[in-house]
């Protein structure tokens, strides 16, 4: 199954790909988030275009993040699941954010929510491994 991870940001929003049977995810793009009716035209477009069997959605954990952020994101799932007919799971990005930001700080970058969205998806394959 092909899997495409979503780190959503009120900004920016950044996707990975990954195949279960392999087990491995890469980062894909980040777009601007220009507002729901645009991010979810996108979004639909981009399921069709890369034959997506699955999305799996970073969600912040209460006492890692601000409430705020996660109500965002578990609003963003709900009209998500409105608009595209595959199964959609969410996943703990709390320790993904962090190595990622360490990574990006290691060769000068600043944060990319495409490299957050694929480590947030290779810890949900490894965690499916288990």
């Amino acid at each position: 199954m092909t899997y495409l991870a979503i780190d959503y940001g009120s900004k920016h929003v950044g996707f990975a790909l990954g195949d279960d049977e392999i087990g491995i995810a890469s980062p894909f793009r980040i777009i601007e988030n220009k507002g729901p009716e645009q991010l979810f035209s996108q979004l639909k477009t981009l399921v069709k275009d890369e034959v997506i069997d699955a999305i799996v959605v970073g969600m912040p954990l209460l006492g890692t993040s601000d409430m705020r952020q996660r109500t965002e994101v578990e609003g963003f799932v709900r009209v998500l699941k409105e608009h595209v007919s595959i199964p959609i799971h969410t996943y703990d990005e709390s320790f993904t954010s962090q190595e990622a930001q360490q990574r990006l700080k290691d060769t000068g970058q600043k944060k990319d929510h495409a490299v957050a969205a694929m480590l947030i998806l290779q810890s949900y394959f490894d965690s499916q491994r288990r």
